[in-house]
């Protein structure tokens, strides 16, 4: 996961944005792979992540079972068998643009 990762921020353009989503709860595949990638240079001076919760919440909280994801990096959508949606995790990194 944190190669498939760094391999996107990579191909990142300035002002760019990028989707790291997982199908998974477990913070080892997701809120550690982000805060991995973010911390390694150059990444710590050019990334950030967007936080996600609130907008997503006012759109769609009556549709999903949504979680702030315990990292703070991304959202969590919690299973829901009667919805039939989850696990999924979400987080929007993007790029700095160029000053």
């Amino acid at each position: 996961q944190l190669e498939l990762l760094r391999s996107g921020l990579r191909a990142l353009r300035p002002g760019g944005a990028l989707v790291y989503c997982t199908c998974t709860l477990d913070a080892r595949q997701n809120s550690a792979v982000v805060t991995a990638a973010l911390r390694e240079p150059p990444a710590a001076r050019r990334f950030r992540t967007v936080p996600l919760f609130d907008s997503l919440h006012a759109g769609f909280g009556r549709h999903f079972n949504l979680r702030r994801e315990q990292g703070g990096t991304g959202v969590l959508v919690v299973p829901s068998l009667e919805r039939n949606w989850g696990p999924l995790y979400v987080s929007l990194i993007v790029a700095e643009p160029h000053a």
